[in-house]
């Protein structure tokens, strides 16, 4: 296997849908020791580069105000835009690798990866297992217009840019169920992931 950016360590790729706890669980991770390395954080870092601030500005130039990007703005643009998504995306996907190469430097293996679009960008096949944490497409969408007060609407576009979750469930090696409480999730990361994280 051809590892993401020629990663010597292992990859274990932490994964879900929008609004279904995966946040949650890697606070739980976190809390317990471990480190974690998020996708969303590195691309909140990418963004911040004057680069990204002029390619932004470029699409559209009310989206920047003060050199700073209005990311609710971007949002729905993005979501409803097909050539300015991929825009976007290629130009973060292609700084990635030397954030992700500076962020795992001095982590132990096996890394532990937050990546919304884990399948989506099929990164399952360069890493060495995957964890998706699981809520039903239901829930997905209560919990996501009530997160970011936001229409029924747009939440459908935005889950429509993700692979089913159910689809997700499939692929996965390991599945974490955050469908009810965070006590829950709690006890399946002491049942489920502690054994699991074991192995590698």
């Amino acid at each position: 296997m051809s590892r993401l950016y020629g990663c010597e360590k292992k990859i274990i790729g932490i994964t879900g849908g929008i609004a279904t706890g995966k946040s949650s669980f890697t606070e739980i991770l976190k809390k317990n020791g471990y480190q974690v390395i998020c996708a969303d954080e590195l691309v909140k870092e990418i963004y911040k580069l004057p680069k990204s601030i002029t390619l932004v500005e470029e699409i559209s130039p009310n989206l920047v105000t003060n050199n700073s990007i209005n990311f609710s703005k971007l949002r729905e643009l993005f979501f409803s835009d097909e050539n300015i998504k991929r825009k976007i995306e290629n130009y973060i996907y292609a700084q990635l690798e030397n954030f992700f190469t500076k962020a795992s430097k001095n982590l132990p293996s096996p890394i532990l990866y937050d990546v919304p679009l884990l399948f989506e960008k099929k990164i399952n096949e360069k890493i060495d297992a995957t964890v998706l944490v699981y809520a039903t497409r239901e829930q997905q969408i209560e919990r996501l217009c009530k997160r970011d007060q936001i229409t029924t609407e747009l939440a459908n576009k935005i889950l429509a840019n993700q692979l089913p979750i159910d689809q997700k469930k499939k692929f996965a090696n390991l599945v974490i169920d955050n469908s009810t409480t965070k006590d829950h999730l709690e006890e399946n990361y002491q049942k489920i992931f502690i054994p699991f994280i074991k192995k590698y």
